[in-house]
């Protein structure tokens, strides 16, 4: 393979943390401001998001404690995304990079996110010298997101590289490998995060699931 290119939420680190050390702050705050009591705050975002996700979590944490509205919820989304994230690579992840970076394939990457969230996570993790070319999605719309092929086929233009020799690895087969797959990329799917357990059809799970990328390189230097 002449190029190999990752996602980067649950592919290379755990979004997990990003998103716990954002609720931290976003606690902290709370309950400074509210004089309520941290650990309080932070319980009960916790349990917000595991019954509901990332459907408006902070605007229900306000309904929780009869507090603010929606000019605060506002002001509390932003101080989630601008919190700076201590995060890092998975081992087997900054493993691979170092890999792969004595071998003579280039590296990139595709990710979907506001891009100064985004952003914020690369600089955190330090890992934008491994790569040739990073697509911040959100850069070219909404509509480019992921599984939309628009960035699959930037990098390859970028790279210079055909479809036959790139792959492309990710972790949600909702979205990662289906237009990576029609474009004729080989496509890796990393079984970790939420949808580590999903299972799906054929059009869009990867060719290869792997369950770390310790050992990764040898399969590369194969096909």
């Amino acid at each position: 393979m002449r190029a190999v290119i990752f996602d980067l939420d649950d592919t290379l680190y755990r979004e997990r943390d990003f998103l716990m050390g954002g609720f931290k702050k976003v606690a902290c705050y709370v309950a400074r401001h509210y004089q309520k009591p941290v650990a309080s705050v932070y319980r009960c975002l916790l349990k917000i998001y595991s019954v509901y996700g990332r459907d408006n979590t902070f605007g229900r944490l306000l309904e929780c404690f009869q507090l603010g509205g929606l000019c605060e919820v506002a002001s509390l989304v932003d101080m989630y995304r601008a919190h700076a994230p201590k995060i890092c690579l998975f081992e087997d992840a900054k493993y691979i990079l170092d890999r792969l970076g004595k071998m003579k394939s280039s590296l990139g990457m595709i990710t979907d996110g506001l891009d100064v969230v985004q952003k914020s996570k690369v600089t955190a993790l330090g890992i934008e010298p491994y790569f040739s070319k990073i697509i911040y999605t959100h850069e070219l719309g909404v509509a480019c997101y992921k599984p939309n092929p628009v960035s699959y086929r930037l990098m390859a233009a970028d790279l210079k590289c055909d479809y036959k020799d790139m792959v492309y690895v990710g972790d949600n087969p909702h979205k990662d490998f289906v237009s990576a797959k029609k474009l004729g990329m080989r496509t890796v799917r990393i079984r970790r995060g939420p949808f580590a357990q999903v299972v799906a059809n054929d059009a869009y799970d990867a060719d290869m699931c792997v369950e770390s990328f310790f050992g990764f390189e040898q399969w590369l230097e194969k096909v």
